[in-house]
């Protein structure tokens, strides 16, 4: 059966949620209205950021962290931004929370994966060679995932595909969940010392930097 990507039909407005998932998210809302783990439609979601049919490393994590001070932030630039990496289509810091002109999650991932650097030279470089997928694409201020969302369909798929490659697959958070959706990722993925400190560092995920140290490794 062919996968769709379905994120080519995310509106340009809000409430910025998928036709396919809005009944999920209404009986998300409806248990969790006013609380913490509500999911919010006045921003954009993330499925996935980065190169990520290509990417050398592949970091799992749970949805974006909801910031009221986001929306003001998502200006023309950052959507059509948005949607050439949904389109699989962005070659210049696909990973857009590394992107010089891009200021939504910028503050977030540059102290996080500054590690990286010598490894790939520069931001431009990290940024090709890394994506994230979150198990849950809408932001909220706390997470609680959300049951039986369609959209998650093409988010297995993208971690398939990341296996078939081998890829580096570290799954920084939710990984009961992940473990679930995706059946072989069993025994095929690396996880963080601190789980609640998505920082890929040395102290945090030795096990990524032997691999990156490893002189007979050949670079995705």
């Amino acid at each position: 059966m062919k996968i769709v990507n379905p994120w080519y039909n995310i509106p340009q407005n809000e409430p910025f949620v998928l036709p396919e998932d809005e009944k999920a998210i209404f009986n998300h809302n409806e248990k969790w209205k006013g609380k913490n783990y509500e999911i919010m439609l006045d921003v954009m979601p993330v499925p996935f950021s980065g190169d990520v049919f290509n990417s050398e490393i592949v970091i799992l994590m749970s949805n974006p962290k909801y910031d009221k001070g986001t929306k003001a932030k998502e200006d023309k630039h950052y959507k059509e931004k948005l949607m050439s990496v949904f389109k699989h289509e962005c070659k210049h810091f696909p990973f857009f929370g590394l992107d010089p002109n891009i200021q939504v999650g910028k503050g977030y991932w540059e102290p996080k994966l500054k590690q990286l650097l010598p490894f790939y030279k520069d931001w431009e470089g990290v940024s090709k060679i890394v994506s994230v997928i979150q198990y849950d694409p809408y932001s909220s201020k706390e997470f609680r995932h959300i049951k039986n969302l369609p959209s998650r369909d093409y988010t297995m798929h993208l971690v398939k595909k990341a296996l078939e490659r081998k890829a580096i697959i570290i799954v920084a958070r939710s990984k009961k969940l992940w473990l679930e959706l995706v059946d072989n990722l069993v025994d095929n993925f690396i996880t963080l010392n601190v789980a609640r400190n998505a920082t890929i560092s040395k102290g945090n995920c030795p096990k990524l930097f032997e691999i990156l140290n490893n002189p007979d490794r050949v670079k995705g």
